[in-house]
């Protein structure tokens, strides 16, 4: 079983749930700062009115950059949430609670300002959140995981933050993963914010464990021998015509990722193969892991893509339908263009979250082929 372990806490109010070997990227905590990305979002003008940006008439519904420290509050909650994710749907109305009971708090209403981030959603999955939600905030798409990667591992959504303005900047001094059906909690870590200074909400932060209750597939368990045997496999159906494999060697790359290759014969011709293996962190705090491999050509065609461990609504195994559906999406396409991934043509059915995930993959590959050559 997955053991939790809680990083931080804010005087017992808010907290994050990190992942046993969620990888070794670290999660935004307490006491950091948000990191300075940017969208072009295009938000309407009661949005920009309500978070105190002020545009010309000419620029004001045309799309400019925005981060998320130009708002202009003191205190700043964030809520990373998925379109297909069933605890972010269970948690928006309590959201909408907790925004409905700032607005009719004098100081709070004054000092917070609430925003929310679609993690691999585009604009129109984010539309449909807020229409079927009837969220009351403003809401931003984050399709290319931008935002939701520069968090670190959260370990899925709902992942909530709570910052507050320092300058030009903003300071975490809360964090909370999971669903949490207690506006209550919510205000009161608000009104904790609002009360006390930077230095005093980051200095009360303390550790403690909390109960394991996860038993999510966050990590490939397989053994260096067992990952190279799967490789192996990927590069023979790659190209079922072709010759014996050479020696499979696993290369480092100067950006630290890491890849396998290996050559091979076909109609007299030499052949070079790369494989790469994926395990991506869930964007849900309920989902698995996603683990598979791809190999490509020296000339950034996609050959073969090789499930491993792909999970779809209630954690359910992918079926051969399901990959060969994934298949038909990659198999061939070329690593020089840039996959959009669009949930409405791309996603495997019930695995619109997964299916994001690896065209996020796939797009992670352009930068290793680039690199390559």
């Amino acid at each position: 079983m997955m053991n939790r372990t809680v990083c931080v806490a804010v005087l017992a109010c808010i907290c994050v749930y990190m992942p046993a070997h969620a990888g070794q990227r670290k999660t935004i905590a307490v006491g950091d700062i948000f990191p300075p990305i940017t969208t072009d979002y295009a938000f309407t003008a009661p949005e920009l009115e309500y978070f105190g940006i002020e545009r010309s008439i000419l620029s004001m519904f045309s799309k400019k950059s925005f981060a998320i420290p130009d708002i202009h509050a003191e205190i700043i909650l964030v809520e990373f949430f998925n379109n297909y994710c069933s605890s972010c749907q269970a948690q928006a109305p309590v959201m909408n609670d907790v925004y409905k009971a700032v607005q009719k708090n004098p100081v709070l209403q004054k000092k917070v300002r609430f925003i929310g981030i679609g993690a691999g959603n585009n604009e129109r999955e984010v539309q449909q959140f807020k229409e079927r939600q009837d969220v009351p905030f403003p809401l931003i798409a984050d399709q290319r995981f931008s935002f939701y990667d520069a968090m670190g591992e959260p370990g899925g959504t709902p992942f909530m933050l709570v910052l507050k303005k320092r300058g030009n900047e903003a300071v975490v001094v809360g964090t909370h993963n999971g669903l949490t059906k207690n506006v209550p909690f919510f205000i009161n870590s608000l009104s904790t914010a609002a009360e006390q200074d930077i230095a005093t909400l980051t200095r009360r932060v303390t550790e403690h464990e909390i109960p394991s209750g996860d038993t999510r597939q966050l990590r490939l368990n397989l053994a260096p021998k067992q990952s190279l045997e799967q490789v192996s496999n990927s590069m023979t159906a790659a190209c079922a015509n072709c010759g014996p494999l050479s020696d499979i060697k696993q290369i480092t790359l100067s950006s630290g990722g890491t890849l396998y290759m290996a050559t091979t014969a076909i109609d007299g011709k030499t052949l070079t193969l790369y494989s790469k293996l994926f395990s991506q962190q869930p964007v849900c705090d309920v989902c698995h892991g996603i683990h598979y491999i791809i190999t490509f050509d020296a000339e950034g065609i996609i050959r073969d893509f090789l499930p491993l461990h792909l999970t779809k609504y209630g954690n359910i195994d992918w079926n051969e339908y399901d990959i060969e559906n994934m298949r038909k999406q990659l198999m061939g396409k070329r690593l020089k263009k840039e996959f959009i991934f669009d949930p409405a043509i791309d996603a495997v059915t019930s695995a619109t979250m997964s299916s994001a995930l690896i065209f996020k993959g796939v797009n992670e590959l352009r930068s290793i082929y680039k690199e390559l050559k």
